[in-house]
């Protein structure tokens, strides 16, 4: 994924049906996005370029190192999750797009997963 904010914040990405590579750009202005991460597609399987970014899907695709910490808090806001966690004394903040798989507004429901060296890179997942 790579990113970009003319005139508000958005979100590039490419993916390959049937060897043809397509490339879908879309609004990610209420969550917070970085380029490298990787989510869902879903697209019409008739005509492919009409597609979407599944924002509430994101994992890592097999770079590097992934560890997990504890969730330091949760809250959902309009569907949106807002979550903290700390890494070697470092306070993260992200908001993600609230996928059907969180049911809980509790914290304690919840760790976090990131990439080592770039621990902006995380996913909230549901214990």
């Amino acid at each position: 994924i790579d990113i970009g904010n003319f005139k508000g914040n958005y979100a590039v990405i490419q993916y390959n049906v049937k060897d043809v590579l397509y490339t879908r750009k879309q609004d990610c202005s209420d969550i917070d996005v970085y380029v490298g991460e990787s989510y869902d597609v879903i697209y019409d399987s008739l005509n492919p370029s009409n597609s979407f970014i599944d924002f509430s899907n994101q994992y890592f695709t097999g770079v590097g190192n992934t560890y997990t910490v504890p969730c330091l808090s949760v809250v959902n806001k309009e569907g949106i999750l807002n979550y903290t966690y700390n890494i070697d004394g470092v306070v993260y903040y992200k908001r993600v797009v609230k996928s059907p798989r969180m049911i809980s507004n509790s914290f304690e429901d919840y760790y976090i997963k990131y990439l080592k060296g770039q621990p902006k890179y995380s996913v909230l997942l549901h214990k």
